[in-house]
């Protein structure tokens, strides 16, 4: 969430940026596929998905300075197909998640600009309208109330901590709901505290088919599904989780004509996306799948193909420096060495 990142930005930009720095100066430069979320034209943070989005003209700085180092820019396939020919040479996959109406209105217009190419993984409950992006709604009311009201209890949400505080215990609710207790919760939200939203607007978050039928014409943009409501999948049972990823896949080839062969888990982290997933997955004809593992791609990871890794970029981490250092291996070498020696997190 937006404010809770604030908290603890400034340690994370020195000591990232530092990282990238000696990263440029020894030319380490891996392979990675990048995962982003909402792209705003907005500078300020204090509106729904603000800790998860980027702006346009960081997407823009970041394929540019991409290019400038060399560094490839190509689609999940192609990425895939270098990995297992052993290709030394850097590159980067770009990959967004859920499905955000700004991946078109924004988005879509500086991929098509600077010619690189895209993955969207659909939540397609999202784009039906059967399903509320709730996390904005979430972050926007704690946002702009100095109290909350929720279910029938009240939140005070008028510091910083607090609103953080409040975020992260709502956020925890929400991932233990159910699909209909989402969307009932969602609504008592809106209805419960002033805001600018209107009920509506808690389901026109995100694209419409047509939109994804135009991006995948244009031979630029790729689709994969995310499950059809984005349930924490590690708390659903088999059957449960069989018809959100299954339904998914089915729901994508239905309204756009796209045949998904790429997956990636809600949240996902593996304490998140369970045990059974993955075989579901594979059952329902996806060949390969993407967590929320933060390094770059090895040759190994060709031996799990449904437990790939990506990069996740969120506000905090706007600066071609940061994506330096993610590409470097450098903090997820620093990250392995600390648990292998169970030393704590430092900041």
């Amino acid at each position: 969430m937006a404010i809770a990142d604030a908290m603890s930005e400034l340690p994370f930009r020195l000591s990232m940026t530092a990282i990238g720095r000696l990263a440029d100066l020894l030319a380490l430069r891996g392979q990675a596929v990048l995962c982003l979320h909402g792209v705003t034209n907005e500078k300020t943070r204090i509106l729904p998905h603000g800790g998860m989005s980027v702006s346009a003209d960081f997407l823009t700085s970041l394929i540019l300075d991409l290019k400038a180092r060399r560094i490839a820019c190509v689609s999940v396939a192609e990425a895939l197909t270098r990995l297992r020919a052993g290709s030394p040479k850097p590159f980067v996959a770009f990959t967004l998640d859920d499905g955000y109406r700004d991946n078109y209105e924004v988005a879509y217009p500086v991929f098509r600009a600077h010619d690189v190419p895209f993955t969207i993984f659909l939540t397609t409950g999202l784009l039906d309208r059967t399903h509320p992006m709730w996390w904005h709604v979430l972050e926007h009311v704690v946002c702009v109330n100095d109290r909350v009201d929720f279910l029938g209890a009240c939140h005070e949400t008028s510091s910083l901590r607090d609103k953080a505080l409040v975020l992260r215990r709502l956020d925890a609710l929400f991932r233990q709901m159910t699909p209909s207790q989402v969307r009932d919760a969602t609504e008592d939200l809106v209805a419960s505290n002033p805001s600018d939203l209107a009920r509506e607007a808690a389901y026109d978050f995100a694209l419409d088919w047509g939109m994804v039928r135009e991006m995948a014409a244009s031979g630029l943009g790729a689709f994969g599904g995310h499950t059809m409501t984005h349930p924490l999948l590690s708390r659903l049972s088999a059957d449960e989780a069989r018809t959100e990823i299954a339904g998914c896949r089915s729901r994508i080839l239905e309204a756009s004509g796209v045949s998904a062969s790429l997956f990636a888990y809600p949240f996902g982290q593996p304490h998140e996306v369970g045990a059974h997933a993955a075989a579901l997955v594979a059952e329902a004809g996806f060949s390969t799948a993407f967590s929320t593992e933060s390094r770059v791609l090895r040759a190994t990871d060709l031996d799990r193909p449904l437990h790939l890794p990506r990069i996740m970029i969120v506000n905090k981490a706007q600066s071609s420096s940061i994506v330096r250092a993610y590409m470097s291996g450098i903090p997820s070498a620093l990250k392995d060495g600390r648990a292998r020696l169970r030393l704590p997190k430092v900041g």
